[in-house]
Order: structure tokens, then sequence, then C-alpha cells
């Protein structure tokens, strides 16, 4: 009997309190979407930003002059870029093409501590490092002396002084940190013609001796003989063996240098036509015609 009064009561309640509820949940979602609104773009200092280009414009020229080539380049990206004037804008992308021309570059080969082809070396210009190791590609660089340092993956140092010309593109330096060790020496050969040729040396040494001591024999007896009223014949026989036996010691010698010749141009590997020697015997004796 108590509660029944009450009943009207509740119900405006509860709607009210849903109206609250509803109304809550709608200011949170309007106060969500404008604060994802992106806030209003910050205002451009339009006269700091021309200020920088033209500095960049005036130092890029300077740059250059000086033979800066690297650092005139990056003042002229700043002052080539969209935010900058317009006739600042156009220079500068004209004095970037012009520096392009004039810019050197090098390309760095190496050959390790025996004298291998290697691209594991660091390299330094002017005390800072250009690259960790060598990949066959241009390295551009600023004209004028230069201080080149290699370090090799051993450790070794080369330091070199480099006059680089402006302009000069894709130029070739080599960094050597040994060479290969010297090939064994070729034996020493004889070859076939020098035996030759020995062999006649060695005829001609025996003719020398015989004819040499036959003559000297004659000579003897005909001293005991008959000297001085000795017949002509006999004379000259003994003559004849002293002929051939200093025709004999001639041609064994030529033969001898002939042979030592031949030897050392073949091991020489010099080409040169091969000495040549021809021995006749004719009624006067032994006859050498021969060219060495």
């Amino acid at each position: 009997m108590l509660g029944l009064p009450m009943a009207p009561f509740s119900r405006s309640l509860r709607s009210a309190a849903l109206r609250v509820i509803v109304v809550a949940a709608g200011m949170s979602l309007s106060g969500a979407v404008e604060a994802s609104k992106p806030g209003p773009a910050p205002k451009r200092d339009l006269k700091a930003e021309k200020k920088v280009c033209v500095e960049a414009h005036a130092n890029g020229q300077g740059l250059v002059r000086e033979g800066k080539f690297t650092e005139a380049r990056e003042a002229f990206i700043t002052c080539g870029r969209e935010t900058c004037p317009g006739a600042v804008r156009k220079e500068c992308v004209q004095f970037m093409g012009e520096l392009n021309e004039k810019q050197p570059s090098v390309v760095i080969e190496a050959r390790d501590e025996i004298g291998q082809p290697t691209a594991e070396v660091k390299v330094f210009i002017d005390g800072a490092e250009v690259a960790g190791s060598l990949d066959g590609r241009a390295i551009e660089v600023d004209p004028g002396q230069r201080a080149f340092r290699y370090v090799s993956s051993k450790g070794k140092v080369l330091e070199r002084s480099v006059l680089i010309l402006e302009g000069q593109r894709n130029r070739k330096l080599t960094a050597v940190f040994g060479y290969p060790p010297p090939p064994p020496p070729e034996p020493f050969q004889i070859p076939v013609l020098s035996y030759v040729l020995g062999g006649v040396a060695a005829g001609g040494l025996g003719n020398f001796v015989f004819w040499g001591l036959l003559g000297k024999s004659e000579q003897g007896e005909l001293e005991d003989s008959c000297a001085p009223r000795c017949r002509q014949e006999d004379v000259d026989a003994m003559r004849r063996s002293y002929l051939l036996a200093d025709l004999s010691l001639g041609i064994g010698v030529a033969a001898l240098g002939a042979a030592t010749v031949v030897a050392l141009l073949h091991n020489s590997g010099k080409e040169k036509p091969p000495p040549r020697l021809t021995v006749t015997l004719q009624p006067g004796g032994l006859v050498a015609i021969g060219s060495f």
C-alpha cells in the first residue's frame, strides 16, 4: 500500500538521469572531435628564410673561388630550395650545374702486401674518411694539393700527396702495399748448338796439340841431323805442321767462344741469330768461315 504512490516519481527520475547521461556523452564526443582537429599552421618567417637563401647564395660563390667544392655544393642546395626567391634560386641552380662541370673525381684501386688486387682498404682525404672500402666508383674531391691516406686490412698505412686538377674526372690512383715475390731463376740451359761448337772447339784444340808436337819433333830432327843445310821439302813439311797447328788453335778458340755466346744468348732470352761456323779442309789446311 505505501509503495504505489512512489512509481510516477521513479519514472521521472530515471528519465532525467538518462537525459543527463546522453548530454554528457555528446559533450565528451564533441570535445574529442575538436581536440583531434589540427591546429593552425605556424606562421612562416619569410624574412629569415630569405636571409638564409641570400647568405647561401653568396657563400657558395666564395667557396667555389677557394676551391672548396664540397661546401659550395651544400650552399647551392640550400639556396636552390623552393622556399627561396625565384631569382636567387635560378642562379643557384645555374651555379650548381657549373660546379658539376668543374668537380674533379678519382677512382682508387689497391694491391695488398703480396701484390694482389684488394678492396679492403680505407681511404682518407685530408684526414676525413671518404670510403670504408673500395667499390670501383669515383670519389669526388676538391681541387688542389690533397693528402691521401690508405689503410689496408692488416693495418699498413700509405700516405700520398696528390695534386688534383679542376675538371679532371675519374683520375686513376693506385695504392700498392706490396709486390709479388720474384719468380725463381730458371736453370742455366746449354743448347744443342753449344754442344756442337764445343765439339768443334775440342777437335781444334786436339789438332793444335797434335800438329804442334809433330812440328816440334820435325824441327828437332832437322836441327840434329842437317841444320842449317836441310832439304827444302823437309823444311816445308815442318812448316806445314806448324801452320796446321796454328789453324787448329784458331778454330778451337773461335768455336769455344761461339759456344759460350750461344749459351749466354739462349739463357738471356734475347732473340738473335745463332753463330754460323763452316769448317772445310783444303789443300793448304783447314779453313773456318763463320759469323758470331
